[in-house]
């Protein structure tokens, strides 16, 4: 018994030894300062919620209907039944550190495109129209961002079978909390299929870890499915046959999915360069821009390669906007920007082609300093426009 005791502290004691301390501390600072200059209202102000009297009144079963059933666990066990905007504020953060880390040390992000992704993670969108609607869940969401990228994390750092299952249950976490942020998780590991080609990888290896990804996919999902239908059963409700809803989901076909392929791609597109209340054309112009910056560097990157390589990087590339929009695929195209967190995570390809991730260090940094620019163009009308729905927010509120 003592020695499975030591040994199991040998093995957190040199767990904790790995983790590297100056990344974590420069994400956390990174998540802290652009998460309060983006939502800092919002952490010290009441608005009007949609749902948030299910704190309340413990109306759980909309929860369960929605296949969200962690959200009953997570509530009471960990942050308490109190929408209290400081404290939504303070999980947030931290979630958002612990993602940005496991990211970063993924795909060997540097410190400056570390930032920069923590930024964009945490200032877009989808977490400013969260706030700004259903603010109670905003940290239960993006502990489902965590748990995502935890799970493909444990894959590749510990392979084994113990590993796996245990990113089967990240994977289940986050989907029984928001199941849209699956995204994540399909997306960091074409974004690893990608960095693994670009490595000269051969066609087994490459193809052994897209398996195994498929794989701790799969197995997750099955492992949620079963608790979807574990939690309807004791509880007694059934899901909410919704337009975008687990009900219509689990009806689509193979042909459904795949005739919807060609509007993905178009939606996804449209969301990052089309305009709205979000992207204004400053805005749109910098995404453009880093785009083709995206492609420019692509080409760059596969000049002088093998067939090989450039077959598995392009298609790496084509599959990825299908890969964060999945959402869009297996909800009819019933989407909002709710669910599309993950389509932020396109800005980590121009920072990695141009010298943004340890693996590719490039000796121009003229590159570099324009990705960067950009980014923090974006970051910085990202912080603008959470604060202007904040403020409209807060003054509708208050009549």
């Amino acid at each position: 018994m003592m020695q499975h005791l030591e040994k199991t502290e040998n093995t957190v004691c040199q767990w904790l030894r790995g983790i590297d301390t100056a990344l974590l501390r420069a994400v956390a600072a990174a998540a802290a300062v652009c998460m309060l200059l983006a939502h800092g209202f919002a952490f010290t102000n009441l608005f009007p919620n949609h749902d948030s009297t299910v704190l309340v009144y413990d109306a759980q079963w909309t929860m369960y209907v929605l296949g969200r059933w962690a959200q009953n666990l997570y509530f009471p066990l960990v942050r308490g039944k109190i929408a209290a905007p400081w404290l939504i504020g303070a999980f947030s953060i931290v979630y958002l550190a612990l993602t940005s880390y496991c990211i970063t040390s993924l795909l060997h992000l540097k410190k400056w495109s570390a930032a920069l992704l923590t930024g964009l993670l945490g200032t877009c969108a989808s977490v400013t129209a969260q706030l700004a609607t259903y603010t109670y869940e905003t940290d239960a969401y993006l502990l489902a961002l965590l748990l995502a990228c935890a799970a493909v994390w444990c894959t590749e750092r510990r392979p084994g079978l113990w590993v796996y299952l245990g990113a089967a249950v990240c994977l289940c976490g986050c989907l029984a909390l928001y199941q849209s942020y699956i995204q994540f998780a399909v997306g960091l590991y074409l974004l690893l299929l990608l960095q693994r080609a670009l490595q000269g990888a051969e066609w087994r290896h490459w193809l052994r870890q897209g398996v195994c990804a498929l794989a701790a996919l799969a197995l997750g999902t099955a492992l949620y499915l079963v608790s979807l239908k574990v939690s309807l059963a004791v509880t007694g409700y059934r899901l909410a046959d919704t337009g975008n809803g687990l009900a219509q989901m689990l009806r689509l076909g193979p042909a459904a999915v795949l005739t919807a392929i060609p509007a993905a791609y178009a939606d996804f597109l449209k969301t990052l360069l089309g305009y709205s209340g979000w992207n204004d054309r400053g805005m749109r112009m910098a995404t453009a821009l880093l785009l083709a910056m995206t492609a420019a560097g692509l080409l760059v990157k596969l000049r002088g390669c093998n067939k090989r390589t450039i077959v598995q990087a392009v298609a790496v590339v084509l599959l990825l906007p299908i890969g964060l929009n999945v959402s869009y695929l297996l909800a009819s195209g019933n989407v909002y920007i709710l669910m599309q967190h993950a389509l932020f995570l396109v800005y980590l390809l121009p920072m990695i082609f141009f010298g943004g991730s340890e693996l590719f260090p490039m000796s121009r940094r003229a590159g570099s300093a324009v990705v960067g620019l950009l980014c923090a163009f974006l970051i910085l009308r990202n912080c603008i426009c959470a604060n202007g729905a904040y403020v409209y927010t807060k003054l509708v509120y208050d009549n």
